[in-house]
């Protein structure tokens, strides 16, 4: 793409800590921001539209920069996500991806001594499949979010998980705690 042809795109930014110096970067260009998490700390110029994918995270960026052009436009998920009606062969499943020191280190390892526990630790080429293979999903991202210092906004695996019909536990933190209000 030559430099003439960089006025006829949009830029989505949306890696939370780098925000500010891309903004920069791009500034004469059109961009949006991408917003899931919160917390982060920074402004943003007027001019840059913020498209939320929560409306916890659409809170957030509307006291953070009141005079910025919001959007709400939650997360979509693949419509391969959906309950194929397949045996249920592993009891707890996990993505190894952002989850706490306890789940991996103590409860997964209880677990593992009383149930089919599948740990997702590298890419899957069917993550639907898996799933729609599990009864109960664990998610627990609170520590690693607490670590970057920033809160999620709502997290995809939850989505997933909701959308295969399995049951799930997460930890009560951000708009996560939103998606059931009973957990």
């Amino acid at each position: 793409m030559s430099q003439g042809d960089l006025g006829q795109v949009i830029f989505v930014i949306s890696w939370g800590f780098d925000i500010p110096k891309l903004a920069k970067k791009l500034q004469g260009y059109r961009v949006i921001y991408h917003a899931h998490s919160t917390g982060y700390g920074f402004d943003l110029p007027t001019a840059l539209p913020i498209v939320c994918i929560s409306r916890n995270t659409m809170g957030y960026w509307g006291q953070r920069s009141p005079h910025s052009l919001l959007y709400y436009l939650p997360n979509h998920i693949s419509e391969d996500f959906s309950d194929l009606g397949l045996v249920r062969d592993i009891d707890v499943l996990v993505q190894a991806r952002k989850s706490s020191h306890y789940l991996l280190k103590q409860l997964i390892p209880a677990l593992q001594s009383q149930c089919n526990v599948k740990v997702i630790d590298s890419y899957v080429e069917d993550l639907t499949g898996i799933f729609n293979r599990a009864k109960v999903y664990l998610y627990d991202s609170a520590e690693y979010w607490a670590q970057q210092g920033v809160s999620e906004g709502f997290g995809l695996q939850p989505m997933e998980a909701m959308a295969v019909a399995v049951m799930f536990f997460l930890v009560s933190m951000g708009a996560l705690r939103l998606s059931r209000p009973w957990i």
